[in-house]
């Protein structure tokens, strides 16, 4: 799975949840043997925020998946913990 991440803000004795973020639009099922590839990265939508967010990053880290990103503002690369504009979104 990709996505479906969340960004928690906690009290500082980390008891309660102050706020809870929806990082992504959805979950997207990838497997291994996916032959849908972009340019040789997993596509990834997002077009509610401008930038991808830390949990691609951690997601690119830990698979060595890079990912190719659309969001608001262009197309993204996540490749080894960087982020790469591809491409500015036409306004």
């Amino acid at each position: 799975m990709v996505g479906g991440h969340h960004r928690f803000r906690v009290t500082r004795d980390g008891t309660r949840v102050i706020e809870d973020e929806s990082l992504s639009e959805a979950c997207q099922k990838v497997s291994l043997g996916n032959t849908q590839l972009e340019n040789g990265a997993f596509p990834v939508r997002n077009r509610s925020v401008d930038v991808p967010h830390e949990g691609l990053v951690f997601t690119n880290l830990v698979t060595g998946w890079p990912l190719r990103v659309t969001t608001r503002r262009g197309v993204w690369e996540v490749f080894e913990g960087e982020l790469f504009l591809l491409e500015e979104a036409s306004r």
